[in-house]
C-alpha cells in the first residue's frame, strides 16, 4: 500500500460489503448486539439513554439500538455507507437514529451521550498516533458524567500466531500470509502483510469480476493493551476493563481473538 494518510477516505464503498460478506455475519452482529444491549441494561437499567456509534458504519449497530428504544447518532466518513444507513432507517421506520458525516477527530459533542461504541476495529486508521489519542480525547469529551465507552479492537497476540504459522516474507522484510476467502460469489485472494516497524496489518484483496480485475486495500493498526489502557487513563477514564469475546464471563487473555474495552467517565 502506498503511503497515504488518506486511503480511510476511499475504501469504503459498495466493493468493502462484497468483500467482507464473510466476515460480516448475521451471526457475527447478533452476539456483538447482545453484548452492547447486556451491558446497556445492566449499567443504565431502563433508563433511555443516548448513544454515539463512533464510525458506524451503514448502520449495523445503530439501527438494531435505535430499535430497540435508545436514541443514537452515527458518525462516519463514508457517504456510501451513511446513505445505506439512512435508507434503511427510512425503510423501517426508526425516527430515534440520526446519520452524521464526520471526521472522528473533529466531532465536538459536549457531554452529550450516555454511551460511546467503536466497534470492528474502527480505531486506528491514522498514521499519526497523535490523530487516534485525539480521537480517545473526543470520546471522554462527549460523554456525560457516568457514562461509558466500549473499543473493540483485534488483540495482537491472536492475530500475529497466523503470520507464524506458514511464514513467508515480502520484499520489505514484512511477514505475510494468503488465502481464499470463503465467498460464494466472488473468487477472492488475500494477502495480509504485517508492517512490524509501523505495526499496521495491510490488507490486499483482489479479484476478477465481469472480465476486470480489482484490487481493494486497507489497513488498520494493531495496539498492545497496555497501550489503550494508558492512553484511556492518561485522558482521565477510569474502571477501566478488558473482555477476550463477546461474552462477559471471557477476561481478556493472550489468547483472546478480541480486546474489548470498558472504561467509565467519573460521575
Amino acid at each position: 500500500m502506498k503511503n497515504n494518510n488518506f486511503w480511510w477516505q476511499k475504501i469504503f464503498d459498495e466493493r468493502y460489503l462484497k468483500i467482507y460478506s464473510f466476515g460480516i455475519t448475521e451471526e457475527r452482529t447478533n452476539k456483538e448486539l447482545k453484548f452492547l444491549l447486556t451491558f446497556i441494561k445492566k449499567k443504565f437499567k431502563n433508563r433511555k439513554i443516548k448513544i454515539l456509534d463512533l464510525a458506524c458504519g451503514y448502520g449495523r449497530h445503530s439501527l438494531p439500538l435505535a430499535e430497540n428504544g435508545y436514541e443514537v447518532i452515527g458518525v462516519d466518513y463514508s457517504k456510501y455507507f451513511l446513505s445505506l444507513a439512512k435508507e434503511k432507517a427510512k425503510e423501517l421506520k426508526i425516527k430515534n437514529v440520526r446519520f452524521l458525516r464526520k471526521d472522528i477527530r473533529k466531532i465536538n459533542f459536549k457531554e452529550e451521550f450516555d454511551l460511546v461504541i467503536n466497534m470492528f476495529n474502527s480505531f486506528g486508521y491514522f498514521d499519526n498516533n497523535e490523530d487516534n489519542i485525539k480521537v480517545l480525547k473526543n470520546v471522554y469529551e462527549s460523554l456525560k458524567r457516568g457514562g461509558y465507552f466500549i473499543l473493540d479492537l483485534e488483540n495482537p497476540n491472536f492475530c500475529w500466531k497466523f503470520f507464524l504459522k506458514n511464514p513467508q516474507v515480502t520484499e520489505e522484510g514484512f511477514l505475510y500470509y494468503e488465502f481464499k476467502e470463503p465467498n460464494k460469489e466472488l473468487d477472492i485472494n488475500t494477502k495480509v502483510i504485517l508492517d512490524h516497524v509501523n505495526r499496521f496489518v495491510i490488507l490486499q484483496r483482489k479479484w476478477e469480476e465481469n472480465g476486470k480485475e480489482n484490487l481493494w486495500e486497507g489497513k488498520f493498526k494493531l495496539f498492545y493493551p497496555e497501550e489503550i489502557l494508558i492512553y484511556l487513563k492518561l485522558i482521565g477514564f477510569e474502571r477501566i476493563k478488558i473482555f477476550g469475546d463477546f461474552d462477559f464471563k471471557k477476561i481478556f487473555n493472550k489468547e483472546s481473538s478480541r480486546m474489548i474495552f470498558k472504561a467509565f467517565k467519573r460521575g
